[in-house]
């Protein structure tokens, strides 16, 4: 494919509005204070879901200081939404900057901003990030506070500071809580497309997500690990004409179109967000036996939608 088509593929499939009209629904949001260490906790035993590397992590050094700092100072810090999908098991929709900076400076390591694309294939084949990986200095630096002086001449007192150096203040940034607005979809029942429409209307870090990067977050499965595997694979990356994999995973949404409409067309009606939405929901309950195996159980004449 020549170059000067390439960016054109890439947003026809990528920019596709969703005109139709959005069902009512019945959803709780309860308020939760968090404390530090528990929400560190939620985090490493994985009740709080966080596709890190999915959905990238953006921020740099500094930024992810300045929140820390506002912890140990106690200034207010925007709250976060969760999704609740399970019995203790929740989705973040709105604060994954905000959850990882507080992870990784608990860690005591900072993703190097070269390496985050390779993070998140590491990521995708591990489902986490292996520790051997953690303390590489090729990936993750050492997190030690990045913040710009006081006054001229006055160092700021938490400058270079890690969180093994925090000293008095470890107790204090461990015990400061944030909001968690935990949101649960009462109506309609064994559907979960609220969770689209909140992420698509969440706007705090003042970057739209694109459809696939919100979907991503929402329906991760084996049939997505499948996507992530096959967008990686050098024939693949040869026909798009782009070695690197696109940070708004725009060449993962052309895959998922392609098997979506390969598997499922006979169920297709606009708009095409919602169809790769409902495709993805299905495939997420589905198990798949190997490499060349149809996914999302895949029958005859498409899904059986009665597996909704």
């Amino acid at each position: 494919m020549v170059e000067s088509n390439k960016s054109d593929w890439f947003e026809d499939y990528a920019e596709d509005g969703d005109d139709t009209q959005i069902i009512e629904y019945d959803i709780s949001a309860a308020p939760n204070d968090f404390d530090i260490l528990t929400i560190y906790s939620f985090l490493e035993s994985g009740a709080v879901r966080i596709p890190a590397f999915q959905r990238n992590y953006v921020w740099d050094l500094r930024r992810a200081s300045k929140l820390i700092e506002s912890l140990i100072l106690g200034l207010p810090v925007p709250q976060v939404f969760l999704y609740e999908v399970d019995r203790n098991q929740f989705v973040e929709i709105d604060g994954q900057q905000r959850l990882m900076s507080i992870y990784y400076f608990k860690k005591q390591r900072f993703p190097r901003q070269e390496k985050r694309s390779e993070l998140r294939s590491i990521f995708d084949k591990n489902n986490q990030i292996p520790d051997q990986t953690l303390h590489d200095d090729r990936y993750f630096e050492n997190f030690r506070l990045r913040l710009p002086d006081s006054l001229p001449n006055q160092k700021n007192r938490f400058s270079r500071l890690s969180y093994a150096t925090l000293g008095a203040y470890q107790t204090q940034f461990d015990l400061r809580t944030i909001r968690n607005v935990i949101i649960k979809q009462n109506v309609p029942e064994g559907d979960d497309s609220s969770m689209y429409e909140i992420f698509n209307r969440l706007n705090t870090g003042g970057v739209n997500l694109k459809p696939q990067e919100i979907r991503t977050s929402m329906y991760h499965s084996d049939f997505y690990n499948m996507l992530y595997q096959a967008n990686s694979k050098p024939t693949w990356r040869y026909i798009l004409a782009n070695e690197e994999p696109d940070v708004h995973m725009k060449d993962v949404e052309i895959l998922l179109r392609g098997f979506a409409m390969l598997i499922d067309a006979e169920n297709y009606s606009p708009s095409m967000v919602r169809f790769l939405n409902q495709f993805s929901r299905k495939c997420r309950r589905m198990n798949v036996s190997g490499a060349l195996t149809p996914p999302c159980g895949a029958e005859r004449g498409g899904l059986n939608s009665s597996r909704e």
